[in-house]
């Protein structure tokens, strides 16, 4: 052996032997049984363990030399015979100094958390700007706290998924990965993972109240369809009016099958997704198991040396969640790719509005929303399909005006149809007043106006005695419709004012404008700012998808952990996205039949 290690230029070690019971001394022999004839006594090495250590040190080689620790009992008047029944124990352990690794993290996990802290109070300062005391005077502070506290389980969720995540990530591509053998994992009794447990429950409960009221939020939001189309005389005859033709009455009129279409096709938009979790899990199964990716579960670095290695839930978390998440991205890349040449379901809504000439009116905070301009170039839709052909053929050649709500000189201002809106506390009064009014008129003339009436998000002891609709319903119909066409065509009419563009910077920081900014510049009511990237998806199931798929990852790896297997981790998650998704589309259904007075019937 020593000619071997010399011609290999590799100088032989000395492993040291800790005695831990008798003497407690430190040599470089030892006996596994010596009997001593004279007092009768025998000893033996009833324990003996083998220590690996890593060290922390930038050198190549980073494993501290092995050593033995024997513990010895003894025996006495025993016969010679009987020594071969003794019980002998024999341990290896291996530990990793993870000292400075729990430091770093440490130092990670506390700048995490100030940067969430400082996140949580902007984002509670933004919200305050957009919903205001005096506009909400009814359970203010209750309001305000469940304001902090969902954004509080917002970011902590997010933020410690990443963190949780990115130690996977760095624990799999360090030591699953090594060229040269020099870091061992922590065995799985060490602190480091319960330490790991912990930070991930909590993430894991945070984001769930998170997510559930994530789905309150999208399925709350205010909306009203503006229609723009003129209104039509449609004459009234009667047994007395085909005798005097004098007599013959007459009605305004405006087709109502345009705005329960549009309506319809925004019920089915918000409920719209990209990615496709079974498409994720389908990668998963033949990654995982056909091209043997389980095998990097283990903790040995060598993934050949498999007999009796144990498994290790982080790098089976790394490896499962990491192939889920690349299929899903590839998806989505793929669907991007192919919208260059088919559209976005949302540009497809907002080609509708144009041709149904209807504009979206959407409120998601008191004093927020989003605006769609569904105003047609034509000024007119209800034309057959002749002359709708016409139309479209002249918009395609630039014969008439473009679809945008400023009718200038800047392509990309024309062509945008998109608006953040953010409204005074006078105007939010105004609206909430219109609303009164105009959902109680289509109550009352609705055909199932008791169903409308129970719907209602005001209540019915708002409308109690308001006003006087037998009398005064023909000057009230569609009096909100009118007025918020006024309130948009004065926005029209000067754009500079209240048409403005956001900076990165106030896109970033989540910006927002109080009554005083508002009359600072001079749009004491409304205010629009330009959204090309068209963000009025945050209310719909498009703009919460890679929430909704963190969140999909998240019980994946919870029931990983529990029931240390893949396939009842895929069955659960399936499930409960789908049944998460289920009551989404159900709240949403009503939502929208609920805000914009229409009967659910139509709504698929």
């Amino acid at each position: 052996m020593e000619n071997n290690l010399e011609s290999d230029n590799i100088k032989p070690t000395k492993i040291p032997i800790r005695i831990t019971n008798i003497g407690n001394y430190q040599t470089y022999r030892m006996f596994l049984h010596y009997y001593n004839s004279t007092e009768d006594r025998y000893f033996y090495a009833e324990k003996v363990k083998l220590y690996v250590h890593t060290l922390s040190s930038d050198e190549e080689y980073r494993i501290q030399y092995p050593y033995f620790e024997v513990t010895y009992n003894e025996k006495r008047n025993v016969r010679l015979e009987n020594i071969d029944k003794t019980d002998y124990t024999f341990e290896a352990e291996y530990k990793s100094d993870v000292s400075q690794f729990m430091k770093a993290m440490r130092i990670v996990f506390w700048i995490l958390t100030a940067i969430v802290i400082f996140l949580v109070l902007y984002r509670t300062f933004v919200w305050i700007q957009n919903n205001p005391m005096s506009i909400i005077p009814n359970n203010y502070i209750i309001k305000l706290l469940f304001e902090f506290f969902y954004k509080s389980c917002k970011y902590l969720g997010t933020f410690y998924f990443w963190f949780t995540f990115g130690i996977s990530a760095y624990w799999y591509f360090f030591y699953k990965l090594q060229g040269r053998i020099y870091y061992l994992m922590p065995p799985t009794n060490e602190e480091v993972y319960s330490k790991f447990r912990i930070i991930f429950y909590i993430g894991f409960c945070c984001y769930m109240m998170k997510m559930f009221i994530r789905i309150y939020k999208q399925v709350s939001f205010d909306i009203f369809f503006v229609d723009w189309e003129t209104e039509k005389i449609m004459a009234m005859n009667d047994i007395k009016s085909s005798l005097d033709k004098h007599s013959i009455k007459s009605k305004r009129y405006r087709s109502a099958w345009r705005m329960i279409h549009v309506a319809n096709q925004f019920n089915q938009l918000q409920k719209e997704r990209i990615f496709h979790l079974y498409f994720g899990f389908c990668w998963l199964v033949i990654l995982y198991f056909r091209c043997h990716w389980y095998r990097r579960e283990y903790m040995v670095p060598d993934d050949e040396r498999l007999d009796e290695a144990p498994t290790n839930f982080i790098l089976r978390n790394f490896i499962a969640s990491i192939i889920v998440l690349a299929s899903v991205s590839i998806e989505l890349v793929i669907v991007k790719i192919l919208q260059i040449w088919i559209p976005l379901k949302k540009q497809e809504f907002m080609d509708l509005c144009s041709v149904s000439n209807i504009s979206v009116f959407i409120l998601d905070d008191y004093l927020h929303g989003y605006y769609i301009h569904g105003l047609s170039p034509f000024l007119k839709a209800d034309v057959n399909y002749d002359e709708l052909f016409k139309y479209l053929n002249q918009e395609s050649t630039g014969a008439v005006r473009t679809r945008g709500l400023e009718n200038d000189n800047i392509e990309d201002h024309n062509k945008n149809q998109s608006y953040e809106m953010f409204l005074s506390n006078v105007m939010r009064t105004i609206y909430d007043g219109l609303y009164i009014i105009q959902t109680e008129s289509m109550m009352i003339k609705g055909v199932n106006s008791e169903n409308y009436f129970k719907k209602s998000r005001l209540g019915r002891r708002l409308f109690r005695n308001f006003l006087n609709f037998e009398k005064d319903q023909t000057l009230l119909d569609n009096y909100m419709n009118n007025q918020l066409k006024s309130k948009l065509e004065l926005v029209s009419s000067d754009v500079r004012r209240y048409i403005k563009d956001k900076t990165f910077c106030q896109r970033i920081m989540g910006y927002t404008i109080n009554d005083a900014g508002l009359q600072q510049i001079g749009a004491p009511e409304l205010l629009f700012y330009r959204d090309y990237g068209q963000n009025f998806d945050d209310l719909l199931f498009y703009g919460m998808e890679w929430e909704w798929f963190i969140m999909d990852l998240y019980v994946f790896q919870l029931f990983m952990i529990i029931c240390d297997d893949v396939f009842i981790p895929m069955l659960a998650t399936y499930l409960i996205d789908n049944i998460l998704y289920y009551i989404r589309c159900l709240l949403g259904d009503s939502n929208v039949a609920k805000k914009a007075v229409v009967d659910d019937r139509f709504l698929n």
